[in-house]
C-alpha cells in the first residue's frame, strides 16, 4: 500500500480500476491489487473540484523457487523472475550473493530471503531452512593396505560412506579398511550423513601402499651376514630379536646373524606401512684356530671349538688335511702356495681359514765334519735365513 495526500480538504478519494488498486475514500491509503494502472481522483467535498493522477501498480517478482533447505557450509542457488534483481537476507543463518542468488548455510535456523526487482524495487520474499551438519570426523586419516583405522563423530543418526571403494571400505561403525594404495597413495573421501536431512561432514582418508615382498634368505648361519631388499627405497630395517639377527646398518638392509634363534625382520616405510619376513639363524662353527702357515714338509694342528664337523682343503695339491680328533685336524705342507682350510657342520654352516704353505730352504752345502777347535764353512743358496745349532756344546 501507499498513502496519497491532497489539499485543501476535506475531500474524498476514488480509484477508476479497483482491480488494480483500491483507495480508502477518506484516508488516501491505496492498496495494490494486480499489475496495471488506475486513475486516482481526489475530489473536494465543498466544491466538487478534483485532481487526478495515474497510479501504476508494478508486478512483483515471481515466487522464489529453489531448495527448501540447505546444509551448513553447503551452497544452493535460488531463482525468481524477472532476472537482474538483487538478492538479500537479514538473517545470520545464511550468506547471499546479491547478483546470483547463491545461498550458503552459515548456521542452523530458518532464514528469510528477499529478491528485489532492479527496475521497480518490488520485493518478493521467501524462506529457507538451514540444517546443521554432523560434528567433525575424528581419528587417523592414514591407513595401510589391508589394515584398518577407526573414524568417529560425536553426532548420531547418520550413516558412513566412502567415495572410492577401490581404495577402501567403511562399515556402519566407522571402521575403514584399506584395500589398495595404488596409484600410491590412493585417497578416498569418507562421509558421515544425517539420514533425516542429508547433511554431511567429510574427511579424506589416504591409503598407503605396502612395501614389496622382502627378498632374501629365510635362514643363514650365525657369525655371517646377508642383505635383504624391498621397495620403494627409504624404509628402515629392524629385527624383533637383535640377539639372533641384528641390522648393523638399518637402511641398506644388511643383516648380521649374531646368535642362534628366530626373528621377524620388518621393513618400515615413512608412511608407517610395513612388510615382514620370518628368518632363522643356524648354528655355525666358531673361527678356526691354529697357525696360519706351515712349511713344506711340516705339519700344524688346526681346531674349532665345536666338535663333529668335517675338515676339507681347497687345494689338496698344496696342502693335505687329516682329521685328528672330533674337532682338530693336521695340515701338512706339500708345495709352496695358499689353500683354504674349511670346517663344515652338519647344518651346512662353515668356517674358513687361509693357510699359507711356505717353501723350505735348499740343501745345506759344505763339509759336514770338523775337528775340535777348527771350523767349517756351510752354505745355502736360499738367502734371508738364520743359522742355528741344536747343541751348542758340540
Amino acid at each position: 500500500s501507499t498513502t496519497l495526500t491532497g489539499s485543501p480538504g476535506p475531500g474524498t478519494w476514488s480509484s477508476s480500476t479497483t482491480s488494480v488498486a483500491t483507495i480508502n475514500s477518506s484516508t488516501g491509503v491505496a492498496t495494490a491489487g494486480v499489475a496495471g494502472t488506475t486513475v486516482i481522483t481526489y475530489r473536494l467535498t465543498t466544491t466538487s473540484c478534483y485532481r487526478t493522477e495515474v497510479l501504476t501498480v508494478n508486478q512483483l517478482p515471481s515466487v522464489i523457487t529453489g531448495p527448501a533447505a540447505v546444509c551448513v557450509n553447503e551452497t544452493v542457488t535460488m531463482n525468481s523472475t524477472p532476472t537482474g534483481g538483487t538478492w538479500s537476507s537479514p538473517s545470520a543463518f545464511v550468506t547471499v550473493v546479491p547478483g546470483t542468488g547463491e545461498v550458503t548455510g552459515a548456521g542452523a535456523g530458518l532464514a528469510t530471503l528477499s529478491y528485489a526487482n532492479g527496475t521497480t524495487g518490488c520485493v518478493r520474499t521467501g524462506t529457507i531452512n538451514v540444517n546443521p551438519i554432523p560434528n567433525a570426523i575424528t581419528g587417523s586419516f592414514q591407513v595401510c593396505e589391508g589394515l584398518t583405522t577407526t573414524l568417529a563423530t560425536s553426532s548420531t543418526g547418520g550413516t558412513w560412506t566412502a567415495s572410492n571403494p577401490a581404495a577402501g571400505t567403511i562399515d556402519g561403525s566407522g571402521v575403514y579398511t584399506g584395500i589398495s594404495g595404488t596409484p600410491a597413495p590412493a585417497v578416498s573421501r569418507v562421509s558421515y550423513t544425517f539420514v533425516s536431512t542429508g547433511c554431511r561432514v567429510t574427511a579424506d582418508v589416504t591409503v598407503n601402499s605396502l612395501p614389496a615382498t622382502i627378498v632374501g634368505s629365510s635362514g643363514f648361519c650365525n657369525f655371517t651376514e646377508t642383505v635383504y631388499t624391498s621397495s620403494p627405497a627409504g624404509g628402515v630395517w629392524t629385527s624383533n630379536n637383535p640377539t639372533a639377527i641384528d641390522f648393523i646398518t638399518p637402511t641398506p638392509g644388511e643383516a648380521t646373524a649374531v646368535g642362534v634363534g628366530t626373528a621377524t625382520i620388518t621393513y618400515t616405510l615413512p608412511t608407517g606401512c610395513i612388510r615382514t619376513k620370518d628368518v632363522f639363524t643356524i648354528f655355525a662353527p666358531y673361527p678356526i684356530t691354529g697357525a696360519d702357515d706351515v712349511c713344506v714338509g711340516d705339519t700344524v694342528t688346526v681346531a674349532d671349538t665345536i666338535a663333529g664337523g668335517v675338515w676339507s682343503i681347497s687345494a689338496p695339491g698344496i696342502a693335505s688335511i687329516t682329521p685328528a680328533t672330533l674337532n682338530t685336524a693336521i695340515v701338512g705342507g706339500l708345495v709352496a702356495g695358499n689353500a683354504n682350510v674349511t670346517y663344515t657342520l652338519s647344518t651346512g654352516c662353515f668356517s674358513i681359514k687361509n693357510m699359507t704353505v711356505n717353501p723350505i730352504p735348499s740343501g745345506i752345502t759344505g763339509a759336514q765334519t770338523v775337528c775340535e777347535g777348527l771350523t767349517t764353512d756351510l752354505d745355502n743358496i736360499t738367502p734371508g735365513g738364520v743359522w742355528s745349532s741344536s747343541d751348542v756344546t758340540i
